[in-house]
C-alpha cells in the first residue's frame, strides 16, 4: 500500500524538510507531491468555477485526484505560518478536494467520498506547542475536522514546536516524534 506524502514548504532545508527525511527513509513505500517544486498554482481561478459555485477540475488536477485515490494514507508536512498552513497548501484543498471527487452532497447535505482513508499532519512553528492549545488549535481542528474529517478521511495531526533553530538535538527529537507518530499511524507495536 503506498502513502501519499503532500509537502509544503519552499525551503531546501528546515525543520520540515528534517520530516520529510524522515518520512522518506521510514516508509517503503511512498509517494511525494512537493507542491513548490511542482510550482502547483493555489489560485482557483474564475474559469476552475461552474454555474453553481463548484470547482471544475483541469486535468493536472485530476491527475493528482487519480493519485490519492490510490492510496489509504496521506501525510501531509508544512509550517504553521499566520495562525494556519501556507496559502499553496490551502489551495492544494480548494482546487483538488472538489466535490464529486472529496464529497458530494445529498440534498442539502455533504458526504464525505474519502472514506477509509486516514491522514497524518505534520505542522512545525517557531511557537511552542502549548501556545497552540492556549489558542485553541484552530488550525488542527480546521484541517482535522474542517477540510480532510469533511470529505471522511480519519485525520491526526501532530504539532512539532520551537522551530526556531536547527541543530542535532532538534533533528533528534523531531526524528523521534515522526517515528512515533508513524508506529501510531501504521498501528506497529
Amino acid at each position: 500500500m503506498k502513502t501519499l506524502i503532500v509537502y509544503a514548504n519552499p525551503k531546501e532545508e528546515g525543520h520540515c524538510r528534517i520530516i520529510l527525511k524522515e518520512l522518506r527513509s521510514s516508509i517503503e513505500d511512498h509517494d511525494v507531491m512537493d507542491l513548490y517544486k511542482m510550482k502547483f498554482n493555489p489560485v482557483l481561478s474564475k474559469d476552475e468555477f461552474t454555474k453553481y459555485g463548484h470547482v471544475k477540475a483541469g486535468k493536472n488536477i485530476k491527475e493528482m485526484q487519480s493519485r490519492i485515490r490510490k492510496v489509504k494514507k496521506l501525510i501531509f508536512v508544512y509550517p504553521h505560518w499566520w495562525g494556519g498552513m501556507p496559502a499553496i497548501m490551502k489551495g492544494f484543498f480548494d482546487r483538488v478536494f472538489t466535490e464529486g471527487f472529496a464529497l458530494k452532497f445529498k440534498g442539502k447535505m455533504p458526504k464525505g467520498l474519502l472514506k477509509g482513508k486516514s491522514a497524518l499532519v505534520f505542522k512545525t512553528s517557531g511557537a511552542p506547542v502549548f501556545i497552540h492549545k492556549l489558542m485553541g488549535n484552530r488550525d488542527s481542528k480546521m484541517i482535522r475536522k474542517e477540510i480532510l474529517g469533511f470529505c471522511g478521511i480519519k485525520t491526526n495531526v501532530v504539532p512539532i514546536g520551537l522551530c526556531t533553530e536547527l541543530n542535532d538535538k532538534k533533528i533528534k527529537k523531531i526524528n523521534k516524534i515522526v517515528n512515533k507518530a508513524l508506529d501510531k499511524f501504521f498501528e506497529k507495536k
